[in-house]
C-alpha cells in the first residue's frame, strides 16, 4: 500500500499538471458558458487595497452559541474553506496581473492547497509555477509566524492563508505587516470565528446559493460584513452572487458576479 503523500509530493505533482495545463491556458480566451441572469445587475466585487480581509464561509453563529461550539473533528473541520478559497484565488488573480513581478503565497498545507485548474484559470500565461510559492507551517505558531513574514515580503503581492485560530495579537501583527509591506492578505476563517474581535479591513461570508436552472455550476452569495478606511466605503451587507464557470475541456474559467440579492 502507497504511503500517504506528502506536502512536497503533492506539490510537485501539481507542478507537473501545471506545467500540462499552461498552454492551453495561454491560448485565446474564450468565454466560459455562464448564466448571468439580469444583465444590468452585473457588477464586480471592489477591488481590495493592501491590508488584511477575512473570509468566512457558511452560516454565522450567535454570540453565545459560538462560545459553547466545538469545531468538528480534524476529518470534517476543513469542510468551511473550498468555496472560499475560489473566490480568494479568483480576487489574488486580479491584483496579480497588474503585478507582474510580484508572488502569491499560499500558507497552509496540504489541505489549503487550490487545485491546479483553478490556478490556470485565475493565471492564464501567467507562468504559474514562477509566481506562486506554497509553505506548509508545522504548528500554528510557525503558521501565524509565516504569515506575518509574507505580509512583510516586498515579492510578494497576495497572501493567502489559513487564519483560523489567530488570536487579537496576531491579527494586530497581520494588519501592520501588510501594511508596512504593501501587501494584500486574504485569510480563510471557520463559520465559528466571525463574531471574534475583528481587525480586518474587509470580512466577507460566503454561503451556498441554488443554481440557476439548467446550469450545473456551483453558485455562491457573498455578503459584506465589514468595509473601513482605507477602503472606499460600501454599506455593509451589500451582496453579490457569485458564480464560478470552468471549462475543463480548454482549461479557462472565470466569475460571473451579480450585484444585489
Amino acid at each position: 500500500m502507497a504511503g500517504k503523500l506528502t506536502f512536497a509530493d503533492v506539490v510537485q505533482n501539481s507542478a507537473r499538471l501545471i506545467q500540462k495545463l499552461e498552454p492551453q491556458a495561454s491560448a485565446p480566451r474564450e468565454s466560459a458558458s455562464c448564466a448571468s441572469g439580469d444583465e444590468n445587475a452585473s457588477a464586480d466585487m471592489p477591488e481590495l487595497c493592501p491590508g488584511i480581509h477575512e473570509w468566512f464561509y457558511g452560516d454565522a453563529l450567535d454570540s453565545k452559541t459560538a462560545a459553547l461550539y466545538t469545531p468538528p473533528p480534524q476529518a470534517r473541520r476543513h469542510s468551511w474553506w473550498p468555496a472560499a478559497l475560489t473566490l480568494m484565488a479568483w480576487t489574488a488573480g486580479r491584483i496579480l496581473r497588474q503585478s507582474e513581478h510580484k508572488y502569491l503565497f499560499w500558507i497552509g498545507g496540504t489541505e489549503f492547497l487550490p487545485t491546479v485548474q483553478l490556478l490556470a484559470a485565475i493565471l492564464p500565461g501567467r507562468r504559474l509555477l514562477e509566481r506562486c510559492i506554497f509553505i506548509d507551517p508545522p504548528n500554528q505558531s510557525d503558521r501565524i509566524w509565516s504569515i506575518d513574514q509574507t505580509l512583510r515580503c516586498s515579492a510578494a503581492a497576495v497572501v493567502i492563508a489559513n487564519g483560523a485560530g489567530a488570536d487579537m495579537a496576531a491579527n494586530r501583527r497581520w494588519q501592520l505587516a501588510a501594511a508596512a509591506g504593501g501587501v494584500c492578505g486574504l485569510l480563510a476563517r471557520p463559520p465559528w470565528e466571525i463574531n471574534d474581535p475583528c481587525l480586518a479591513i474587509t470580512r466577507w461570508q460566503v454561503q451556498p446559493a441554488p443554481a440557476s436552472t439548467g446550469v450545473s455550476h456551483p453558485q455562491w452569495k457573498v455578503r459584506l460584513l465589514r468595509c473601513k478606511p482605507p477602503m472606499t466605503p460600501i454599506a455593509p451587507d451589500t451582496q453579490w452572487t457569485a458564480q464560478w464557470c470552468y471549462d475543463s475541456h480548454n482549461g479557462q474559467g472565470e466569475m460571473n458576479m451579480r450585484a444585489g440579492h
